[in-house]
């Protein structure tokens, strides 16, 4: 944050709880309004249309809802209190990003030393009982909103399965990012659009630990070697599937996965459980250094439909074919299935870009171009068929068995 006092600028670093550009916006806001008189009139300048629109025009609507389904619901609460505990005028002014704007700039400086440091500032997020709006107005509340305040309001049982897989991804995106992601940012990245339904419910699934592999199975009286790999000779596990395993084809796809992705000049990471199950978490940045959306939209359905890819060959093997040795797919069917796989995937994505079809959630034709012009060679890839594609995809050299 930065004052016309420079004395009293500061940067800080969020808790790992927060790690948002928004509760960063909103953090700075609070720490300013904790630290001046309360008689002080404020101009509160900032580039985040965000917080300007939640502190005036939607507040109302927010607190009607009792505060359900806020994005950062503590940070904005704790703000909202404490301004309204001023005696003065508080205004709030936009200011346009990135434009030489002294103090805006001066603002992301000290954001960005704020992000090197190695301790988090505790943040004081208390508000006085008599500022505190409880309960839900419920002549303007919907279902949707009542439902939602019930879960966010039960008890959540712990479950050590699902514990272990979300510390897995934490860490796989921590050594990627520097930063730890919370559960609620893990599991709401499963609503993006870009990832088909099925390949949700899969996602959904490892996370919990909850696919019938291995140990599922040593609980079930005459269905215990079920557990196990013939294959491999070991017990079964999603992680041994995906990553390990000889008869699921994991080792054909990632390979033809990496040699596709390396077209982009991005590094291909190490393909872990953390890694799959975390593939929305991708931040990969451009050459400016600034987050570069198409390689982290295509990261994420490379390895999602890739993913769902090996565990479906794998399903298939084992219930199909009854696990007979014989019937392992030969390399060429796990690629075929492969390029079949992503083709269509990208061939869905070019035809999500139609606005007479899909209007304002039709994908954005940059969005489209960011995420497969390297990989397609193609300066026109909104007139490429499914043939085009499939073409460039069989056309890439992978390792073949001797």
């Amino acid at each position: 944050m930065v004052w016309t006092r420079q004395p009293c600028n500061m940067s800080v670093r969020l808790p790992s709880a927060f790690i948002s550009n928004n509760a960063g916006e909103i953090a700075a806001i609070l720490i300013t309004v904790q630290t001046v008189p309360k008689d002080m009139a404020l101009e509160i300048r900032t580039d985040s249309q965000y917080v300007i629109d939640q502190l005036t025009k939607n507040l109302g609507k927010i607190e009607d809802n009792g505060w359900v389904g806020v994005e950062n619901a503590p940070l904005l609460g704790a703000l909202v209190a404490t301004l309204r505990i001023f005696s003065a005028k508080t205004l709030l002014a936009k200011v346009k990003g990135h434009s030489g704007e002294k103090g805006n700039d001066e603002a992301d400086a000290k954001a960005n030393k704020g992000v090197k440091k190695s301790l988090a500032t505790a943040l004081n997020l208390q508000i006085p009982p008599n500022l505190i709006v409880t309960g839900m107005k419920l002549s303007t509340a919907t279902q949707s909103i009542v439902y939602k305040g019930i879960i966010s309001r039960a008890i959540k049982k712990n479950c050590w399965n699902t514990d272990i897989m979300l510390d897995r991804v934490k860490e796989f995106v921590k050594d990627w990012t520097n930063h730890s992601p919370t559960d609620e940012h893990i599991w709401s990245v499963l609503g993006n659009k870009n990832i088909r339904r099925n390949v949700k419910n899969f996602i959904w699934r490892g996370l919990h630990d909850s696919l019938w592999t291995g140990r599922w199975w040593l609980n079930i009286n005459g269905f215990e070697r079920r557990a196990e790999c013939f294959k491999c000779d070991t017990i079964e596990s999603l992680e041994h599937i995906l990553t390990e395993c000889t008869a699921s084809g994991q080792k054909e796809i990632w390979g033809i996965a990496e040699k596709l992705w390396n077209k982009s000049g991005h590094k291909w990471p190490e393909m872990t459980l953390g890694t799959i199950m975390g593939c929305s978490l991708a931040n990969y940045k451009d050459t400016s250094g600034k987050p570069d959306t198409g390689a982290n939209r295509r990261f994420m359905i490379l390895v999602s439909e890739s993913s769902f890819l090996i565990w479906k060959i794998r399903c298939e093997w084992r219930i199909s074919q009854g696990s007979d040795l014989s019937k392992i797919p030969t390399h060429t069917e796990v690629v075929s299935k492969w390029v079949q796989t992503i083709g269509w995937c990208i061939h869905l994505d070019i035809l999500s870009t139609d606005t007479k079809c899909y209007r304002r959630q039709a994908t954005s034709i940059k969005v489209l171009e960011q995420a497969w012009n390297k990989i397609l060679s193609s300066d026109n890839i909104k007139g490429l068929q499914f043939t085009d594609i499939t073409r460039v995809l069989v056309g890439i050299r992978v390792w073949q068995p001797p």
